[in-house]
């Protein structure tokens, strides 16, 4: 499975509102591009394809922002992924060898179709709210000078 960078930035960007308080307080769009280090714009589109997908809100307004709209505990990885980036981008494809017999094609694309059904179970069994806890139990080591 192939996860764009895009899609990565949909699972950090909704990481980051559930370690905001989740559903509670909107977090400002330019406050979620200063703290991720990304472009306004491109975050503008991420978030819009989020909304589009039911998984974030947004608060227009001076204490506006974006929100998510279930708990983190009901928003899979697999959701936030396929919201930026369509399942077909994230299949493995053959190299389109016209010169490959078809019974080898056929063996393969099962391989590549299990494979795929293996990590989509378990994207969608991991939710944002285990990304919270996973970087709650795993605080950033400290270095000194």
């Amino acid at each position: 499975m192939r996860i764009s960078s895009k899609a990565e930035y949909a699972c950090l960007v909704a990481l980051d509102l559930a370690q905001a308080g989740g559903t509670a307080q909107p977090v400002p769009l330019r406050a979620l591009s200063d703290r991720k280090s990304l472009p306004y714009k491109y975050l503008t589109q991420i978030l819009l394809q989020l909304k589009a997908a039911g998984i974030v809100r947004s608060t227009r307004g001076s204490t506006g922002g974006y929100t998510l709209t279930r708990p983190p505990s009901e928003i899979s990885l697999w959701d936030v992924i396929m919201a930026v980036q369509p399942e077909d981008e994230t299949a493995p494809r053959g190299n389109g060898s016209e010169r490959s017999q078809v019974a080898e094609c056929c063996a393969l694309r099962r391989v590549w179709d299990g494979l795929l059904e293996i990590e989509r179970r378990y994207l969608k069994e991991q939710t944002i709210r285990d990304l919270v806890e996973a970087v709650e139990g795993n605080p950033q080591p400290m270095f000194y000078l």
